[in-house]
């Protein structure tokens, strides 16, 4: 049981971090633990640079609204 319990999560891992079961793949229970935590935290990190990129985007995008503002006005 433990070692179909760690399959399935390993698998749901792989699935889920979109990482794909590729030709390096771990061979027992304690490397396919490690590699889901591995997969787990680079989601997260891609998570994190993705919002990060996005808050710069818009503040980026109205960088120069006071500016925009300020000619209506006039």
């Amino acid at each position: 049981n433990w070692h179909v319990m760690v399959s399935m999560t390993y698998c749901a891992f792989t699935t889920l971090s979109t990482v794909g079961l590729g030709d390096y793949h771990p061979r027992s229970n304690g490397e396919r633990i490690l590699c889901a935590f591995y997969m787990l935290f680079g989601a997260m990190i891609t998570s994190l640079v993705m919002q990060i990129l996005t808050n710069v985007i818009k503040k980026l995008r109205f960088f120069d609204e006071d500016f925009n503002q300020f000619d209506k006005l006039s």
